[in-house]
C-alpha cells in the first residue's frame, strides 16, 4: 500500500539520498493544492493542511475514517457524488464545483492507483473571477467575441455580434458557417483560418467583410486557440486574449507508494536540496538530493546529484539562492514569483519552499504563460483605457439608485469619460453624480422608461434623443446596457448630423420645387435587365409635374417604359437611350411625336445616372412650326424667282420669234424673188449672179435657223398641252438612224411655268441624244402619280462617266439648276458604252407646304 512507504516525519534523509519520512509530509504541506488520498472502500489515509481548510476538521478528525460522513453538508451535491465515485472509479473523476463556506471555486482530478485514489482540489477561484469579468467585459465592449469548437460551431458570441451585424447570437449558436449561409468567399477562407488555429495551435488573423442591414462592415479578426490538455479545445475570435491557463495537472503515474506518486505525478518540479556549508557553517549551495519528472524536464538534464548553484547559475545573483537559504535557517515559508534569465531566456517561475532537515524542499512552477496574460490583460486594459478616454463617445457606467422598497429612482456616475465629462460641463472626474443632475427633468423624459426597462430586463436599447441643456440644445444616438445593478451608457454627439440631415431635406425639398416648376418634362430612369444582364427595358423611378401633363398620367414611377410607350422602340428612342447607359455618355436628339392627329417635335436630352439615365422632353413644335413657315416662305420665293426666270425666257423667245419673223423671213422671201427671177433664157452670168445672191440668202437663212433653234417658242405646247409637245418631239426625231419611243399619259392641270419647264428639258435631254449619244434606240417617258410628274430619257448609246467633269453649256449642269428650282430630284446612271438613264421628278402642283397641324 502507497501509505506503508510513507517516510515518518522525524527521519532524515537517508545516506543512499532517497528522501526522508518526513518528506511525503512536507511535500504534501508545500503543494498549494488541496490534496486527499482515499482507500478503495473511500477512508481517507493522508490530507494536507489545505484539504482540512476545505473539509473544516483538523487532520485527526479525518485520517483513518470513511470519507463520506465527514464531508460538509454545505457542499455542492456535484461534489459529493464525485467524492462517492472516486474510489471505486477506474479512471479519473473530474468537475468544477463552488464551496460556499469559504466562496472559493475549486476543480476536481483524481489519480486512482491499485489500493488506493488520489484526491487534487485546485483552487480556481481567481480563474472563475477572471472568466466572469471576461464575459462582462466581453458583452459590453464594441469588438464582436465570438468561440467556435473543434467541429467548427459557434459556441458563443457577445451582444456587440447582433449590433453589429443585426444577426441574432442566439439564432446563430450551434451553426457552422455554411448553416449561418455565409457569402462563399468568407466561408472559404474564415473557416481555413479557424481549422488552422486548430491544427497548429498557432493564432492567425483574418481580414473578412460581411453585408448587413446598416451595410458594407469590414472585421480584423484575430484568432486565439483556447486549450484543454495540450489540445486546442475552442477558439476565441476577435478578442484581447485572454487564454485561461491550461491546466497543469498530467496524468500521474502509478507507483507503489504516495511518495513516488505525489513527487512523479505533480507537473511542479519539485526539487529536495541539501544544504552544503563552509568551514563556518555557512550555507554556500544546496545538493539535490531529489528531482521529479517535471524539474529534470524543466532542467534538460537529470536534476539530482547535481548541486543548485550549477543548475540555476544566476540565482545568487537574482537573490533567489539568499530566499532558499533564509528558509533553511529560519524554516519561513518561501512564495515568491521570480524573473529568471539563466540561459538567456527569460522566463518566470513561482518559487515555493519549506525547511526540511539539514535543507529544503522546494517546488518550481513555470508561470511564464501566466504572467505573459497577466501583462497582455495589463496592456489590454491599457489600451482599453486608452480608447475609453479617447474616442469621440460619450461613455459612462451609472449604478442603479433605489428607494427602500428597490424601486429605482435615479442613476449615480460611477465611472465617466473625459468626452462626457466635458461635454456635460461637470468638474473633473464627475463620479459620484446623479444622472438627474445631469438631465434635469429626467424621470420626466421618454430616456427615462427606457433606461428603466433596461435594467429590469437586461435587453440593451438604443436611441436618438433630443435634450436642452439651458447652454445648448443637443442630438445624441444614445444605447444603454445592464452591467451589474448599472447601466453603461455610450453616447454620440449627432448634433451636427441632425442639422446636416435638416438641410439636405430642405435641399430635397428646393430641388423638389425646382423639379415640379419646369415646363420641360423631366425622368429618372433605372434600367431592367434580363438574366443575361441584358437592358431590355426601363423603368421610371422619378418623374415632374411637366412629365405627367405629358403622359396624361400620375402613377408613372414604377411602371415600364416600353409597357407604357410601345412606340418608343419602333422609333428608336429606346434603342438611344440604351446606347447613353451601356456606352454612358450623353445623347441628344429631335424625336417626331404624333398623337390624336396632332403632330409634336420633342428636343431629346438624355444623360447617363448610374444603371439608369436622366431624360429632358424639350418641346420643340412652336419652332419646328416657325422653321416650316420660313422654309415655305423660302420655298415660294424660290417659285416665284423660278416664274420669273421663265417668263423673262418666254419674253425672249417671243422677241426670238418676231426676230424670225421679220429677219430671217424677210431673207427668205428675198431668195425666193431671186430664183424666181432666174431663167433658162437669162445670160450665164447673170444666171450665176442671181445664183449665187440666192445661194447666200440661205445660207444666212440657215445659220440664224441654227442660232434661233432652240428659242423658238412652243405653239403646240400652248395649243395643246404638254402631253402631245412631248409627242410632238419624238416625232421631230424619231428618223434614221435613231428610234425614238414616247409615252405620255394623262396628266392633271398644270401651271404654264412648269409644263414649259418640264418640255424644255425633254426636248434638252433627246436633243443631247440626238447630237452626243450615237444610239440607235432610246426612250421618252412622262408619268403623273401621288403629286409628282416623272420624266425619263434613256438611250443605248455610248454613255459617259458622270464622275469626269464636262463642258460647260445647255447640258447637265444647266438640267441639274433647272430640276433644283423647281424642287425636284434628278437620277442619273451611265457608264461608258452601256448608254444611259436620266429620271426627273418635280412636284406636279409646286405650290408652298402646307404649315403643321396645330
Amino acid at each position: 500500500m502507497i501509505t506503508d512507504h510513507l517516510p515518518h516525519p522525524s527521519s532524515s534523509v537517508s545516506a543512499a539520498g532517497g528522501p526522508a519520512p518526513a518528506l511525503a509530509h512536507r511535500v504534501l504541506e508545500l503543494m498549494p493544492w488541496a490534496v486527499l488520498v482515499l482507500d478503495r472502500q473511500g477512508e481517507l489515509k493522508l490530507v494536507n493542511p489545505q484539504a482540512t481548510r476545505l473539509l473544516g476538521r483538523p487532520a485527526h478528525e479525518l485520517v483513518g475514517r470513511l470519507l463520506a460522513p465527514l464531508v460538509p453538508a454545505s457542499f455542492p451535491a456535484g461534489l459529493r457524488q464525485a467524492l462517492l465515485e472516486a474510489p471505486g472509479a477506474a479512471g479519473s473523476v473530474t468537475g468544477e464545483f463552488f464551496l460556499p463556506d469559504c466562496q472559493e471555486w475549486i476543480a476536481m482530478s483524481t489519480q486512482p492507483a491499485e489500493a488506493e485514489v488520489l484526491v487534487y482540489w485546485q483552487d480556481i477561484t481567481q480563474q472563475r473571477e477572471q472568466h466572469r469579468q471576461y464575459l462582462a467585459l466581453a458583452d459590453n465592449i464594441p469588438d464582436v467575441i465570438t468561440r467556435w469548437d473543434a467541429d467548427l460551431r459557434l459556441r458563443y458570441a457577445n451582444p456587440a455580434l447582433q449590433a453589429r451585424t443585426g444577426l441574432s447570437a442566439a439564432a446563430l449558436i450551434g451553426k457552422t458557417l455554411a448553416e449561418m449561409e455565409v457569402p462563399g468567399a468568407n466561408l472559404e477562407h474564415f473557416t481555413k483560418k479557424l481549422q488552422c488555429v486548430f491544427d497548429t495551435g498557432e493564432p492567425q488573423t483574418h481580414y473578412n467583410q460581411y453585408t448587413t442591414p446598416a451595410g458594407e462592415q469590414h472585421f480584423y479578426s484575430r484568432l486565439v486557440p483556447e486549450f484543454v490538455d495540450g489540445r486546442v479545445h475552442r477558439v476565441l475570435v476577435i478578442a484581447r486574449d485572454i487564454t485561461e491557463l491550461k491546466q497543469a495537472e498530467d496524468e500521474l503515474r502509478v507507483s507503489k507508494d504516495l511518495l513516488e506518486a505525489v513527487f512523479n505525478s505533480s507537473v511542479l518540479a519539485l526539487y529536495a536540496l541539501r544544504s552544503v556549508r563552509d568551514a563556518a557553517g555557512r550555507i554556500v549551495d544546496f545538493d539535490i538530493v531529489l528531482a521529479n519528472a517535471a524539474a529534470n524536464e524543466m532542467a534538460g538534464c537529470q536534476a539530482s546529484s547535481l548541486r543548485m548553484l550549477a543548475l540555476w547559475p544566476h540565482a545568487k545573483v537574482q537573490d533567489m539562492f539568499d530566499k532558499l537559504v533564509e528558509t533553511a535557517e529560519t524554516g519561513q515559508r518561501l512564495d515568491t514569483e521570480q524573473y529568471y534569465e539563466g540561459d538567456g531566456t527569460p522566463a518566470w517561475y513561482r518559487w515555493t519552499a519549506v525547511q526540511m532537515s539539514g535543507g529544503v524542499v522546494a517546488t518550481v512552477k513555470d508561470i511564464t504563460s501566466r504572467k505573459s496574460t497577466e501583462l497582455q490583460l495589463s496592456h489590454a486594459n491599457e489600451r482599453l483605457n486608452a480608447i475609453f478616454e479617447a474616442v469621440p463617445v460619450q461613455l459612462g457606467y451609472y449604478r442603479a439608485v433605489r428607494n427602500k422598497r428597490g424601486q429605482l429612482v435615479d442613476l449615480r456616475s460611477d465611472t465617466l469619460n473625459q468626452t462626457m465629462v466635458e461635454r456635460l460641463g461637470m468638474p473633473s472626474g464627475g463620479s459620484g453624480q446623479l444622472m438627474s443632475e445631469q438631465l434635469p427633468g429626467l424621470q420626466k423624459l421618454p430616456i427615462w422608461q427606457r433606461i428603466t426597462e433596461v435594467l429590469e430586463t437586461g435587453r440593451p436599447q438604443r436611441l436618438e434623443l433630443y435634450h436642452d441643456f439651458g447652454f445648448a440644445k443637443m442630438w445624441f444616438d444614445a444605447s444603454y446596457t445592464r452591467l451589474d445593478d448599472g447601466i453603461i451608457s455610450a453616447s454620440l454627439d449627432i448634433t451636427d448630423r441632425k442639422a446636416s440631415e435638416q438641410a439636405l431635406r430642405d435641399s430635397k425639398d428646393l430641388l423638389h420645387a425646382i423639379f415640379n416648376a419646369t415646363l420641360d418634362s423631366l425622368e429618372v430612369l433605372t434600367s431592367v435587365r434580363d438574366a443575361a444582364g441584358a437592358l431590355v427595358d426601363f423603368e421610371w423611378v422619378l418623374t415632374n409635374e411637366a412629365a405627367h401633363r405629358l403622359l396624361q398620367r400620375t402613377n408613372l414611377v414604377g411602371q415600364r417604359l416600353l409597357v407604357q410607350q410601345a412606340d418608343l422602340q419602333l422609333s428608336g428612342v429606346f434603342a438611344r437611350f440604351r446606347h447613353v447607359v451601356e456606352q454612358q455618355q450623353p445623347s441628344d436628339f429631335e424625336h417626331h411625336y404624333v398623337t390624336d392627329g396632332a403632330e409634336v417635335w420633342f428636343h431629346v436630352s438624355a444623360a447617363p445616372l448610374g444603371d439608369g439615365l436622366v431624360v429632358t422632353w424639350h418641346d420643340i413644335t412652336a419652332r419646328k412650326r416657325a422653321t416650316a413657315e420660313l422654309l415655305r416662305l423660302q420655298l415660294a420665293q424660290q417659285q416665284q424667282l423660278a416664274n420669273a426666270v421663265l417668263d423673262a425666257q418666254e419674253v425672249e423667245r417671243r422677241r426670238i420669234a418676231e426676230s424670225l419673223h421679220n429677219g430671217l423671213g424677210q431673207l427668205l422671201y428675198a431668195a425666193q424673188l431671186h430664183l424666181d427671177q432666174l431663167s433658162a433664157t437669162a445670160g450665164a452670168s447673170a444666171f450665176a449672179e442671181g445664183k449665187r445672191k440666192a445661194v447666200k440668202m440661205l445660207t444666212t437663212a440657215i445659220a440664224q435657223t441654227r442660232t434661233l433653234s432652240h428659242q423658238l417658242l412652243p405653239t403646240i405646247l400652248q395649243d395643246f398641252g404638254l402631253a402631245v409637245a412631248i409627242r410632238a418631239i419624238c416625232q421631230d426625231f424619231n428618223s434614221a438612224p435613231l428610234r425614238l419611243h414616247c409615252t405620255a399619259g394623262a396628266l392633271p392641270p398644270l401651271s404654264p411655268s412648269l409644263a414649259l419647264a418640264v418640255y424644255r428639258m425633254a426636248q434638252e435631254l433627246v436633243n443631247n441624244i440626238a447630237k452626243h449619244a450615237d444610239a440607235t434606240e432610246a426612250h421618252l417617258q412622262l408619268t403623273a402619280h401621288d403629286g409628282w410628274l416623272e420624266l425619263q430619257v434613256s438611250d443605248n448609246g455610248r454613255g459617259f462617266d458622270p464622275a469626269q467633269p464636262r463642258k460647260a453649256g445647255m447640258g447637265l449642269n444647266a438640267l441639274h439648276d433647272r430640276v433644283k428650282l423647281l424642287d425636284g430630284q434628278l437620277y442619273l446612271a451611265s457608264s461608258p458604252e452601256r448608254g444611259t438613264l436620266i429620271r426627273i421628278r418635280v412636284p406636279s402642283a409646286p405650290l408652298p407646304p402646307a404649315p403643321l397641324s396645330a
